[in-house]
């Protein structure tokens, strides 16, 4: 670095600063536990969001799932289970069975799409959503239904299904009787789904099929379920159906084939009731294939789901044969049992030296940051005459001391390179993230999974990712506000501190599953053909999502859910309006800043409004003896009429407290204070060099003004008050600040920040 070209005189005036600063760092500026803690725990957490959260999805991070192929995975299941049996003497019985299985979940949908387009009578109302199921013993939630009445609802939807389309397909003698309905159908089980879901929620679309297996059919050695002849299920060539290949849980591997386990229960039942006959209907059901191709990486899902049902029938013949119409039999005993799982497809895999790239490079600029915060306090501590001669303990605590004063989320949000590489890391690998955070709160079979503690933080981490595209919104809002016709006398808005991290920390609870809101009601119930060979319907969401449709999912999904939060606040804030006569303004929004803003700094660095408690405001020791004094004399007013009108008092006192000095009159008497650099004092200065500090300790500012090109600084001396001043020569040359005389300011001398002094150049502004 060359050797600094400062006059002589000029450097005079800049080890004054110098030393009067000392005091403003060490005594002027607030320093308070809990801005310590939170400063600490902010950094921690900054440091190490990497390591909590992971870096990208990698092939190690899916080996719990299985790989179908390189861009398909078995997310959820595969699950193979028992429903439920009944025998028909157990009807009489006051036996209830939770309705949960046959209203909210996912499979309950074929069967209530089937029930209502055949229109089986004995469908119980509260499954269709026309009224309520009555409660059970346990409250669990979606009521009970007696054994009765399941019973007599699958009796009836197998004998509808037998006989929908008899004239049509002889199933005893050629093969199976089917039908096939699409449906549309309600998904709202997440709290964001449950947010404005006209608005923004897309209807599930759904292929749902039934196929009645006749005992004569059953009985033949070469019958197949999934043979080339008649009506086939849905997946008899999907890959997902053979769970020794795609299980993940052992004892799901047992189950084999899905076609052969069917075979094999058949045998078994009919083993346990060798004298009568059994008859088996397959309801099959198939999401269709949600593909959102407008984010950077595609992703889709698709849901299978299986239910059979077979009954134990004796039939009314001399010989023991079973008629064509299968009604006249009667039916002795009815069993359920169910497979689905969930695919899902992406191509994220092959993106992720990329993701990795991004967000590693946003973590090691974190790192870098603080470094360079820490050695910039370091060298403006040491260059003071206080700690001139001091140990490098003592120059290091002070150092710190300084860095535990400024705010910490300004550190997080300020810095528009590492926000952008988080922003795009999380666009390309949101999607996923979204449906796998969908996916750990799955619901199976009416129990909800719980974790533990770390688990519950991890998915937090990963939740909260959604900040930094918040951060990036905030930060694009400054600079549009300040693109144009923008002077640093306006001072810069942003949000308070913690904002954005309280937004981003409410969105957790929007993959919050609650069962009280569940809702699968099915709708716009119409026929397909029978021939139907497979559900390979594909959604894109790109052309046909409607408002709701993910176009980047995990991004819109926590947007929505946000947007609808803000949205409620600001009409709760309105109505309270008059009551609480807040006399709050836009301008605590707002962040002092000097005239080195938007020239040797990025005006985005103060994107998150400074406190005013950082500020040394003098003021506000006589701002607050006078309101303490008001207060008092008004809790005195109340304690004489609180039994009169103790409404009152009460509105006067939240007047009162929205009437708080510092709030209100230090944002602009600091912005007075830096604008007026003709006359400003030292403490004027040592603010100056404050905020400096803050923003020139970013590494992308930083090596503009050290080992860049360099700015030109002139160093200006008023004609009247001979008052020195340093300011970026732009600033001068534009002259857009009216409270500035720059007409009676000569230039003194002009130099490059290359050849300032590191102490000099943060008094620049």
């Amino acid at each position: 670095m060359r050797s600094p070209t400062v006059d002589i005189s000029t450097k005079a005036w800049f080890s004054k600063l110098q030393n009067h600063r000392t005091g403003v760092f060490d005594y002027g500026l607030r320093l308070s536990w809990h801005r310590v803690l939170s400063s600490v725990l902010s950094y921690v957490m900054l440091c190490s969001d990497v390591a909590r959260s992971g870096i990208a999805i990698s092939e190690a991070s899916l080996r719990k799932y299985t790989m179908i192929d390189p861009n398909q995975m078995i997310m959820v299941g595969p699950w193979a289970y028992p429903v439920v049996r009944i025998r028909s003497n157990e009807t009489s019985s006051n036996l209830t069975l939770h309705a949960w299985q046959y209203k909210f979940d996912t499979t309950s949908i074929s069967w209530r799409s089937l029930a209502k387009f055949l229109n089986v009578t004995s469908f119980p109302e509260c499954l269709q959503y026309h009224s309520a199921c009555p409660p059970n013993a346990d409250r669990a939630p979606g009521g009970a239904l007696s054994s009765k009445q399941l019973f007599a609802m699958m009796d009836s939807l197998v004998n509808a299904t037998a006989a929908h389309g008899q004239k049509e397909l002889r199933h005893r003698h050629f093969g199976p009787n089917s039908v096939a309905v699409r449906c549309k159908a309600k998904y709202i089980d997440h709290v964001h789904d449950w947010v404005l879901p006209q608005v923004f929620m897309v209807p599930w679309r759904r292929t749902n099929q039934a196929i009645y297996y006749h005992p004569d059919l059953l009985k033949r050695p070469q019958f197949s379920i999934c043979a080339a002849k008649g009506p086939r299920p849905l997946f008899c060539d999907d890959l997902n159906t053979n769970y020794k290949r795609v299980c993940v849980y052992p004892y799901m591997c047992l189950t084999g084939v899905v076609w052969q386990d069917i075979r094999k229960r058949y045998h078994s039942l009919q083993a346990q009731f060798p004298d009568q006959h059994i008859d088996l209907t397959l309801v099959t059901s198939a999401e269709d294939t949600e593909l959102n191709s407008g984010g950077i990486v595609f992703e889709g899902y698709r849901d299978f789901d299986m239910a059979t049902i077979m009954r134990v029938l004796t039939c009314p013949s001399a010989n023991g044969s079973v008629p064509n119409d299968i009604s006249a039999c009667t039916t002795e005993v009815v069993d359920e049992h169910r497979y689905e799982g969930t695919v899902f497809l992406t191509n994220l895999l092959p993106w992720y030296n990329s993701i990795a790239m991004l967000r590693g490079t946003a973590q090691v600029y974190f790192w870098l940051r603080l470094m360079c915060l820490i050695g910039g306090c370091y060298a403006a501590r040491r260059a003071e005459e206080t700690y001139r001669d001091k140990d490098v303990k003592t120059v290091l605590r002070a150092a710190l001391s300084t860095v535990a004063r400024m705010p910490c989320q300004g550190i997080v949000y300020g810095s528009p390179f590492p926000v952008a590489c988080y922003v795009l890391a999380y666009l390309m690998d949101a999607p996923f993230i979204h449906h796998a955070t969908h996916q750990k709160y799955v619901d199976i079979n009416d129990a909800v999974l719980t974790y533990s503690l770390w688990d519950t933080a991890q998915f937090a981490s990963v939740l909260m990712r959604n900040v930094w595209l918040l951060g990036m919104c905030l930060q694009l809002l400054v600079w549009s506000q300040t693109w144009r016709g923008w002077c640093p006398t306006h001072g810069v808005f942003g949000l308070p501190e913690y904002y954005l991290a309280g937004l981003s920390t409410i969105s957790i609870w929007s993959y919050h599953v609650s069962k009280s809101f569940r809702n699968t009601d099915v709708s716009d119930v119409v026929e397909m053909p029978v021939n139907i060979r497979s559900a390979g319907t594909v959604r894109w969401s790109i052309t046909n999502g409607g408002t709701g449709s993910v176009l980047l999912n995990g991004v819109i999904v926590d947007a929505k859910f946000l947007v609808a939060l803000i949205v409620a606040c600001l009409v709760v804030i309105t109505w309270l309006w008059p009551f609480l006569r807040l006399k709050w303004r836009l301008s605590q929004l707002r962040t002092p800043v000097p005239f080195s803003a938007g020239e040797l700094w990025s005006v985005v660095a103060v994107s998150v409004c400074w406190p005013t408690t950082v500020y040394p405001h003098k003021h506000q020791v006589t701002a607050l003896t006078s309101f303490m004094k008001k207060l008092e004399r008004n809790i005195r007013q109340t304690v004489r009429r609180v039994r009169q009108t103790p409404v009152q008092p009460m509105k006067e006192s939240l007047r009162l407290v929205s009437e708080w000095p510092w709030t209100r009159d230090c944002v602009d008497w600091t912005q007075r204070k830096l604008s007026k650099v003709h006359s400003r004092d030292d403490d004027g200065h040592a603010m100056v060099a404050f905020i400096n500090l803050f923003a020139m300790t970013d590494p992308i500012a930083l090596w503009r003004l050290r080992f860049g090109s360099g700015f030109a600084i002139v160093i200006l001396r008023h004609q009247e008050t001979k008052q020195l001043c340093c300011v970026p020569a732009s600033q001068y040359h534009k002259a857009m600040a009216s409270n500035v005389p720059w007409e009676r300011m000569d230039i003194v001398q002009e130099v490059n920040s290359k050849d300032m002094a590191w102490s000099d150049l943060l008094h620049c502004g």
